[in-house]
Order: C-alpha cells, then sequence, then structure tokens
C-alpha cells in the first residue's frame, strides 16, 4: 500500500505564502517555525506557484 500524501488546508497555505511574503522572510525561516507540520522548502515553493 502507497504512503498517503500530505494534504494541507487553503489557509494554512495561505498563511505559509503570506509568511514568505514578508520583507526579510525566507523560506527556510518559514519552514523552521512551521516544523511540526513537517513541511519542506519545496513544498512551499509549490504552494506559491499554484
Amino acid at each position: 500500500m502507497p504512503p498517503q500524501r500530505r494534504t494541507y488546508s487553503k489557509s494554512f497555505k495561505a498563511q505559509v505564502i503570506q509568511e514568505c511574503s514578508e520583507p526579510g522572510a525566507s523560506i527556510a525561516d518559514v519552514v523552521r517555525e512551521t516544523s511540526s507540520q513537517a513541511i519542506s522548502k519545496n513544498q512551499i515553493a509549490k504552494f506559491m506557484w499554484y
């Protein structure tokens, strides 16, 4: 049985994009802050593109 994909709510994605858009913020900083969600830099970058 293949592993189940993680899903993120639209509100969580919007929050992450908002945090990345703030002046001086970096994706790496946001990853550290949201580490409880086990999210990667690549996943955040995908949020920003879609």
